[in-house]
């Protein structure tokens, strides 16, 4: 199970800060374009390799 990203960033700086904390999360219009080459899906063969196995590239 992953994390809520949000609520344990939320989390963290509330308790920092003792306040309070919104945490919002934009997502920029080349997200999946950079996500898939962050993945290194844009080289040959990895698209494939990363469905079967159902994990990223390191």
């Amino acid at each position: 199970d992953k994390p809520n990203i949000k609520a344990e960033i939320a989390k963290s700086l509330s308790s920092i800060l003792g306040r309070n904390i919104t945490v919002i999360l934009k997502i920029d219009e080349n997200f999946k374009t950079n996500q898939q080459n962050f993945k290194g899906r844009s080289e040959e063969g990895v698209d494939d390799a990363v469905d079967t196995f159902g994990g990223e590239v390191l």
